[in-house]
């Protein structure tokens, strides 16, 4: 064993007995009661001070504004359809009830999910190929923006542009 060797392997057992001194033979000095109330105390006075800073009232004019806006109620519901929207439906299945009248055929929605496209006319789904429940009609194409309807005994197709309901918040 060279001597290099020999030094690195008595340096090695001096470490192993002072950790083995310090680990199990030696205990922690223990603390007075000043030093444990101050640290206590100190914690407490430093974590109120944290708090303070942090949710102290210090909103500005933004968030007042909001908060204030939050406490006020809505004039009328914005999820609610209006009395002119709803009266227009109510008239539309009128329509569609009275067999004598004209057929009126709104495209309202368009579903896409797995490379299925779904058009909601007049308040059904409907895939492409499929019959209308007003007879004589059927789905050719469906897009986002409209749908073309097939005529049973025609040849011209008839489009249907996307009806977007927009709501007034007044």
């Amino acid at each position: 064993m060279a001597k290099r060797e020999k030094i690195i392997i008595l340096l090695m057992i001096v470490a192993i007995l002072f950790g083995g001194y310090n680990f199990f033979l030696s205990a922690p000095p223990e603390p007075t009661e000043e030093d444990s109330g101050m640290s206590i105390e100190a914690l407490n006075s430093f974590v109120v001070g944290a708090a303070r800073d942090l949710f102290g009232d210090k909103t500005g004019d933004t968030d007042t504004y909001i908060l204030n806006q939050a406490q006020t109620g809505w004039r009328t519901n914005p999820f609610y359809l209006s009395a002119q929207n709803l009266s227009a439906q109510r008239a539309a299945r009128k329509v569609e009830e009275d067999p004598g009248r004209a057929v009126r055929l709104a495209y309202t929605g368009y579903i896409e999910v797995a490379k299925k496209r779904l058009a909601i006319i007049n308040d059904l789904e409907y895939e492409t190929g499929e019959p209308l429940s007003q007879p004589g009609y059927f789905v050719k194409l469906i897009t986002p923006k409209r749908v073309v309807l097939g005529v049973e005994g025609e040849i011209e197709n008839l489009i249907l542009p996307l009806e977007e309901q927009s709501f007034n918040l007044r």
